[in-house]
């Protein structure tokens, strides 16, 4: 597995995609991550992964992420194409200066194994935006699950309805409970193959809390209708209460909650398909941001979602209270 990634003098939002670009493609074992041959040097780039191509442009504030099944010669910022044709977005308070940067990934020999998330604390002031994109692994697939290529983005705003866990305006970790905001119609798309009940002819899916037939009126690029996909870090079979159990304090145990996908169709009926690869969510009440923990002969380090604050009455200060997010780390 690659050592994680950490870069604490990020200067730019420039930097900080060099940083990412340099250190997936450095990465030495049997099928290394490949640049698409999208130039660095204009602000778009681009990684593949076994049949994976994620392209990024890029300002000083905000990286958009598109998604397809093949190279593009080209991204344009704020308008990428790809054969899903949504674009995720990560977009900070304001202009990169003084980030600092952590990189988690799976870098098996097996293309579709592989994954890359990022955790940014924006300029070091205790504020932090998650973002990535790869294959979630076959130990981590229920059934005969074929499918299993995402990418997600996120957001911070200073707007009343603040970084609350529970809101709806924020994109995070494959999460079905999101409102789509401006151009962005998706926090995930995912490859949906080989799964019983969806259209014969797609392999993209989003996340959402409409029912398949609904989703399926919209097309990818290439015209296929979408599938839907249901769960992720808030929303899903299962409540969302039971994601945030506190450690106790008689035993300091840790639950670690894993981010769960399912497909939902037309009569409600849900089917697990597998779970995010070495992610979990957490309760980071008795844990600090960016503390290691290891248990169970595995080391887990711990981030807020937004920022490890309390939010206030008029709801002001965006913050994600005691939700967490835990990424396996391995050396």
């Amino acid at each position: 597995m690659a050592a994680p990634l950490h870069d604490r003098n990020i200067a730019s939002t420039d930097a900080l995609m060099t940083a990412v670009h340099d250190w997936l493609t450095g990465i030495s074992f049997t099928n290394p991550w490949t640049d698409n041959g999208i130039d660095t040097g204009t602000n778009v780039a681009g990684l593949s992964i076994g049949n994976l191509f994620v392209q990024f442009s890029w300002t000083g504030a905000q990286i958009d992420m598109s998604q397809s099944t093949a190279t593009s010669a080209t991204a344009v910022f704020d308008s990428e194409t790809g054969n899903v044709g949504f674009n995720s977005e990560v977009v900070f308070p304001a202009t990169v200066t003084s980030a600092e940067l952590w990189g988690f990934a799976n870098d098996s020999a097996t293309a579709t194994d592989r994954y890359a998330h990022f955790v940014v604390e924006f300029n070091k002031d205790g504020r932090y935006i998650h973002f990535g994109f790869g294959q979630i692994a076959a130990a981590d697939k229920f059934w005969s699950w074929t499918g299993g290529a995402y990418k997600y983005g996120g957001e911070w705003t200073e707007a009343t309805v603040g970084w609350q866990p529970w809101n709806t305006s924020h994109r995070f970790l494959l999460d079905g409970l999101h409102t789509s905001t401006g151009s962005t119609a998706n926090i995930a798309t995912m490859r949906l193959t080989g799964v019983a009940g969806q259209d014969a002819t797609s392999l993209w899916s989003i996340f959402t809390l409409a029912t398949p037939s609904t989703v399926e009126a919209i097309d990818d690029d290439a015209g296929n209708p979408l599938s839907a996909l249901f769960g992720g870090s808030r929303f899903g079979p299962w409540l969302s209460l039971a994601s945030f159990q506190r450690q106790s304090t008689n035993n300091a145990a840790i639950h670690l909650m894993p981010i769960v996908v399912a497909y939902r169709d037309d009569t409600l009926t849900y089917m697990p398909l597998g779970r995010m690869s070495d992610t979990r969510i957490a309760n980071i009440g008795n844990i600090q941001p960016k503390d290691q923990i290891t248990f169970d002969g595995d080391t887990w380090q711990f981030f807020p979602w937004a920022q490890k604050l309390t939010l206030t009455s008029d709801g002001s200060v965006p913050a994600s209270r005691n939700a967490g997010v835990a990424y396996k780390v391995f050396t």
